[in-house]
């Protein structure tokens, strides 16, 4: 005796081995008790529908693929396009403090505070100039 106090006979197993039964009777009695232009009418639609559901699955499946292709075209080329004004946002942040540097150098020059036989040309490296004089760091 199964102790969860469940119908013995209503299992799902009984209930897969039934279905091939239940299945050619429900046909016969689909047959039998609808008149013969109905019941083929009805296939007939059934299985237009089903033809039509699966061509648009199909081509939903396909706008998907060509979706991913194009998404992956336009995140490529959004990633470029970031990396391309990334680089322009650090030349400019670099041509800035460029002319930064040579602006004051150009001003301790006129002002006479800092008297240095180095040439002051564009080609020397800025960077050496860019604590402005200061010692100790």
């Amino acid at each position: 005796m199964p102790s969860d106090g469940g119908n013995i006979f209503l299992t799902t197993e009984n209930l897969a081995f039934s279905m091939p039964l239940i299945a050619v009777c429900l046909i016969y009695a689909y047959f039998k008790f609808l008149p013969l232009r109905v019941s083929l009418a009805g296939v007939a639609i059934v299985f237009v529908v089903f033809q039509i559901r699966s061509q648009l699955q199909a081509r939903k499946d396909s706008q998907l693929t060509h979706l991913d292709e194009t998404a992956i075209l336009d995140i490529v080329g959004e990633e470029e396009e970031k990396d391309a004004a990334k680089a322009q946002e650090a030349a400019k942040q670099a041509s800035k403090a460029k002319n930064r540097v040579k602006n004051r150098l150009a001003q301790e020059r006129k002002s006479g505070k800092v008297k240095s036989k180095i040439e002051y040309d564009e080609d020397v490296d800025m960077a050496t100039f860019v604590k402005g004089g200061k010692k100790g760091n």
